[in-house]
């Protein structure tokens, strides 16, 4: 086996840790313990006494769904219990897009980006992908043309109330633009959502897609309408459309592309810093 020291990994992925000043604590933090780890020797001759069986790390989430600027931390559960208390790092494969602070991840600038945890002292890892949406904002001069949406919306068996939708988002998009934002309003004592959604033609037939996103848990979900841009008005107040999330509903989940092979390669020359077997000839 090449017998890499941390310093040697830390010089490696130096362009996903340390890409500008946002990402210098965790940098710093590897630095400390690369100081600590290579005043006792390789590092890989320190992990082969401790690692005895090797556990599992699991992320609790494999997409995290987030706005610009929006944060969130993933759950880690890793095992046996012994292992939990190692420490665990984090790496973005494109800091442009998201990067780490504190353990949580950042979304930066629309896009998708591969984030990898792992775990040093027990040479366990896993991976997620930010999804990073723009701000949900509208520019409504952005198109001429409009099409409303009068709804009732349930999330999960509870009905969205101006109260209840403070962290949750009903968005409309078309591809993965963002063409309108739900707004709760009130008439008579009835509360209702207005979805206003933006167009360049007063007819262009773009599928238009709602979909429902939640801050707090950094994660979207589609409402099961068929809709596509009309100009036209869908639903009344006395007779609102009905969008509805429940057990059924699907976790939305965009389509990834990329070089596995290429990125794969380099995860495994990283990572390959703990071996139990014979080294390599």
């Amino acid at each position: 086996m090449k017998r890499n020291s941390l310093m040697n990994i830390i010089r490696k992925w130096k362009n996903y840790i340390l890409p500008s000043p946002i990402g210098e604590g965790l940098g710093v933090r590897l630095l400390l313990l690369t100081c600590l780890l290579t005043s006792c020797g390789e590092f890989w001759e320190l992990e082969t006494k401790d690692v005895g069986e090797k556990g599992t790390m699991t992320l609790q989430r494999k997409i995290v769904s987030i706005v610009v600027g929006d944060g969130y931390k993933v759950p880690v559960t890793i095992t046996p219990s012994e292992l939990a208390t190692n420490a665990v790092f984090w790496l973005s494969e494109n800091n442009d897009v998201a990067f780490i602070r504190n353990d949580s991840i950042i979304g930066q600038s629309e896009g998708i980006a591969r984030v990898v945890a792992f775990s040093t002292l027990s040479q366990l890892r896993d991976t997620c992908y930010a999804y990073v949406m723009p701000s949900m904002e509208v520019l409504t001069g952005t198109y001429p043309y409009d099409m409303v949406i009068y709804a009732n919306v349930t999330v999960h068996g509870k009905k969205l109330t101006a109260e209840t939708a403070k962290d949750i988002s009903v968005v409309a998009f078309v591809g993965e633009q963002v063409r309108g934002i739900g707004q709760m309003r009130k008439h008579k004592d009835k509360e209702y959502m207005e979805l206003r959604v933006w167009g360049p033609a007063p007819s262009s037939e773009e599928e238009v897609a709602i979909r429902c996103y939640f801050k707090k848990e950094a994660k979207l979900e589609v409402f099961d309408v068929d809709l596509t841009f009309d100009g036209e008005q869908h639903g009344t107040l006395s007779k609102p459309l009905e969008l509805v999330l429940d057990e059924k509903s699907k976790e939305y989940v965009p389509v990834i592309e990329e070089d596995d092979e290429e990125f794969q390669g380099e995860q495994e020359d990283q990572f390959k810093v703990v071996d139990n077997g014979e080294d390599d000839e």
